[in-house]
């Protein structure tokens, strides 16, 4: 009966020793297979939210070619209008501020090619009425794009006396300027017909684009406003360098 016992104890003992490393054998597996998907697992990314990519880089003398004339634009004396239309034909007007930056006439053979560098302050957005200006803003999503920015140069050289940077009598110029025109964080190439009027003063340029703001990802209820908008620039800039 002893021997009988101490066979059963001895058997019970193998048991448990070998239950428990088996145990101990998938705990080991478990972990090993938790720490190898952890490893293989790269951490969720932060998607940081898109910003406006655009940047007032105001031209210098240092970046200028050689013979190069730069004219800074003027804030204070430079404003761009923008129309829109509603139902019934209802027109809205308003204004947005320059926020800055520069035109250039950069020499070429005879004449100057024409680079228009100009920041448009959003957030400036005049309206009819409060209404119609939330309703803007918050379409262009202005807190977060609050610049929009043209970036234009001329194909066609345009020719400038010596005489009209020194007389005070300003002669018309017109010259077609081509670029990117970039709002609400996307970018198009547009053409733009301006006027250039410069004289010892400095310089003047006007023009007009008609553009729809769906191309630039802004949506804008058509109960509103229509999808075509128009711009009307009057800038004034002065001499930066001699």
């Amino acid at each position: 009966a002893v021997k009988i016992k101490s066979g059963v104890t001895l058997a019970a003992n193998r048991f448990s020793n070998r239950f428990a490393k088996s145990v101990q054998r998938l705990i080991t597996l478990a972990l090993l297979i938790a720490l190898t998907s952890c490893a293989g697992t790269a951490p969720a990314a932060t998607v940081a939210a898109p910003v406006s990519t655009a940047v007032i880089v105001n031209a210098t003398a240092a970046t200028l070619s050689a013979g190069a004339l730069s004219y800074s634009i003027d804030v204070s004396q430079s404003l761009v209008k923008y129309l829109a239309t509603g139902p019934l034909n209802v027109q809205y007007p308003g204004t947005f501020k320059v926020a800055g930056q520069s035109i250039v006439l950069i020499p070429e053979a005879n004449g100057y090619h024409v680079k228009l560098l100009l920041t448009l302050d959003l957030k400036s957005a005049t309206a009819t009425d409060s209404f119609m200006r939330n309703t803007l803003l918050n379409s262009l999503e202005a807190d977060r794009y609050p610049v929009a920015v043209f970036d234009l140069t001329s194909e066609n050289i345009v020719v400038v006396s010596p005489d009209a940077t020194a007389s005070m009598t300003a002669v018309p110029i017109r010259v077609v300027l081509r670029g990117s025109y970039t709002l609400h964080n996307h970018q198009q190439l547009i053409e733009l017909l301006v006027t250039l009027l410069i004289s010892s003063a400095g310089l003047q340029m006007n023009g007009s684009m008609t553009f729809k703001l769906s191309d630039y990802g802004v949506q804008i209820s058509g109960f509103v406003v229509s999808d075509s908008i128009t711009f009307t620039a009057a800038l004034t800039a002065k001499r930066a360098n001699s």
